[in-house]
């Protein structure tokens, strides 16, 4: 699943089961027809028996976030513009509250920064993908 709070229904219900969480922690934020649910990760304490302990995950673990992208060519300044409006709602106590209760990250980033870190999970993405099932 992409996020947390777009499946969490579905794991209420039962129709979806989380097996693995891609971080150094266990994911205990799952509630299932039957009680709490535990995620392992692919590292850490929390590390999945399945996986193999003698291979190192932690590469595995994505950065995750939604972008707000633009057309090449748009207007520097509706740009600037769309970054400010994004900033105050990020800052806006009620949007942050939400935030944390769907437990989505919070990571600002724009411009190079936000293009580095997406360069930088998908990197991860194709490696975790090799290693996990078992191409590498």
């Amino acid at each position: 699943m992409g996020t947390t709070q777009a499946a969490i229904e579905d794991v209420e219900a039962g129709t979806i089961t989380p097996i693995l969480a891609f971080s150094e922690t266990a994911f205990e934020g799952f509630k299932g027809p039957d009680g709490a649910i535990t995620v392992p990760g692919v590292a850490g304490d929390g590390m999945a028996p399945e996986l193999d302990a003698s291979k190192d995950y932690t590469g595995s673990i994505l950065p995750s976030g939604g972008f707000i992208a633009v057309r090449t060519g748009a207007d520097q300044a509706w740009i600037d513009e769309v970054a400010e409006i994004a900033k105050e709602v990020w800052a806006d106590p009620e949007y942050a509250d939400w935030i944390s209760e769907v437990m989505l990250n919070k990571n600002e980033l724009y411009k190079d920064d936000a293009q580095a870190f997406l360069d930088e999970g998908c990197a991860k993405a194709l490696s975790a993908f090799e290693l996990l099932s078992g191409q590498q």
